[in-house]
């Protein structure tokens, strides 16, 4: 089975976010965003991210 991301650091202590991610269609078209990885790929998303304590999912994914 194929990873995605990093592997579990286990000397970290991760806590739980909520994601909010959105698709965005105009006409025929799809916005995503790219991101450099380490390796200088190039890594295809969808818009948005985790929200933080007490945020709502709309300004999570703004």
């Amino acid at each position: 089975m194929k990873l995605f991301g990093e592997r579990v650091n286990y000397k970290i202590q991760y806590h739980r976010r909520v994601g909010a991610y959105g698709i965005i269609l105009q006409k025929n078209d799809l916005i995503l965003t790219e991101q450099i990885t380490k390796e200088n790929g190039i890594e295809l998303q969808l818009p948005g991210g985790g929200s933080n304590e007490n945020e709502s999912l709309i300004r999570a994914l703004y």
